[in-house]
């Protein structure tokens, strides 16, 4: 993970530990965490996000509906 996503995720889980499990905010830090590691940080994909190609495929499935 990037340096500074890696120094916030180290911020949270210090907020983390610090508070109860009755903290009904550490239910939301413990999932933001769980996402973070969850993401496959070294890995590249092929995908294209590029909104205009997007916009044409969606139009091209979707014919007749309008905006």
């Amino acid at each position: 993970m990037p340096e500074k996503v890696q120094q916030q995720a180290e911020r949270e889980l210090a907020r983390f530990e610090r508070m109860g499990d009755q903290n009904a905010e550490s239910s939301m830090i413990r999932t933001y965490l769980d996402w973070l590691l969850a993401i496959p940080w070294s890995t590249r994909s092929d995908e294209r996000l590029d909104p205009k190609h997007a916009r044409e495929v969606l139009d091209a499935d979707h014919a007749g509906l309008t905006r």
